[in-house]
């Protein structure tokens, strides 16, 4: 810490919703831990509780805001923003918020028109890249209006973070990871649905293209030895035209879809390697807990324009705890995944070094890094 931090500060967290999604874990996780630390925690959702899939502990206060709603027509958009903004700056003010932090492009638009109207300092979190994210128009032209208005930038990739510095200048950036806690082993339980007999390859995401599970599908078809192998692709969303690929591609038979999983430890704790082929990324909640969990990891590279590579690339050191392919190279991830399921020892061996993870981005010291934001906040 650089100074002294208050642990009773009033935060509140602004959220799309709490839905199955790397945003939604990684606001859910924050509040749980800034709440562990003493401090007095809210979270804020535009949507209701409908979709709620990660849940908060008692002494997080929640407002499900139900606000969320599509609109058939430009102007009736216009009004349902400016109902978000309302709704947002009504919590800011009746809890006495101290700070807001809010994580996604369309809720950084409202939590930072509401915190400006409210009086409170915001922070807004860009949780994917922008350079390789394309947003629909509206929205992009409302982040260019909004987002040099917000206090600070925080970005959980550093590639990202540096991107935006030589927009914004250090001062109004921020680089604060994803962290991780993974559980005792004790704590483990078991998987939420029955698993295949045999050696297992996961993948955890949700099933679009961003996360390139047709690409694992292509490398999986060209895996020459896969006698007693799994491919298990775990996540929500319409998993048909990847089962349509798959029968396709001839490897129906060894590639499942159990559909989202709440916690992914159980499911880590059954499996020998995990398959990361996302075709971008901000800092990978998924990749994260997977190698913190000692699995392996085979995982695409992904450039970016006018700076140095995000995702995975800022996880993985490549031949140490995992292996990274250039992107869209299938060859060469059916390589590495042949490789790594030809030896136990090498798994073993980059297992054990990825569980370096937990050292390099675990919850004391990432937590810390938000309550420091928060201090800096306020003492603009």
């Amino acid at each position: 810490m650089t100074g002294r931090v208050d642990r009773s500060r009033r935060i509140v967290l602004v959220l799309g919703s709490l839905r199955c999604g790397g945003a939604e874990r990684a606001g859910s996780l924050l509040a749980t831990g800034l709440a562990e630390r003493g401090h007095r925690v809210a979270v804020a959702t535009l949507a209701g509780r409908a979709d709620d899939f990660y849940g908060l502990p008692d002494e997080v206060e929640r407002f499900a805001l139900d606000v969320n709603h599509a609109a058939p027509n430009p102007i009736r958009a216009l009004g349902g923003l400016r109902t978000r903004i309302a709704a947002v700056k009504d919590v800011l003010v009746s809890t006495g918020a101290e700070a807001a932090l809010s994580f996604l492009t369309e809720v950084n638009v409202v939590a930072t028109f509401a915190a400006r109207s409210a009086g409170c300092p915001v922070a807004i979190s860009e949780r994917v890249d922008p350079r390789l994210h394309r947003e629909r128009v509206p929205w992009r032209l409302l982040r260019a209006w909004a987002y040099p208005r917000a206090d600070v930038l925080v970005a959980n990739s550093a590639s990202v973070a540096a991107h935006y510095e030589r927009r914004r200048g250090s001062q109004r950036v921020r680089w604060i990871p994803n962290f991780v806690s993974p559980p005792r082993p004790e704590a483990i339980g078991s998987p939420p649905f029955e698993l295949p007999d045999g050696r297992l390859i996961v993948a955890l995401g949700r099933l679009v293209p961003q996360k390139g599970h047709d690409l694992l599908l292509e490398a999986w078809a060209r895996v020459r030895d896969r006698t007693g192998w799994h491919c298990l692709i775990v996540g929500e969303g319409d998993a048909e035209p990847l089962r349509a690929r798959a029968r396709a591609l001839g490897v129906a038979d060894s590639v499942h879809f159990p559909g989202r999983a709440p916690e992914p430890w159980s499911l880590f704790a059954r499996s020998d390697l995990f398959a990361f082929p996302s075709r971008y990324e901000g800092f990978p909640n998924a990749l994260l807990e997977a190698m913190s969990a000692g699995l392996p990891s085979v995982a695409f590279e992904t450039p970016a324009p006018g700076g140095p590579s995000s995702g995975a690339s800022e996880l993985v050191r490549d031949g140490h705890d995992g292996w990274l392919v250039p992107l869209g190279d299938i060859d060469g991830f059916a390589a590495a995944l042949e490789r790594a399921m030809a030896s136990e020892v090498e798994r073993r061996r980059v297992g054990a070094n990825a569980r370096e993870v937990t050292e390099r981005f675990g919850s004391t010291k990432v937590i810390g890094l938000w309550e420091e934001l928060v201090e800096s906040l306020l003492a603009r």
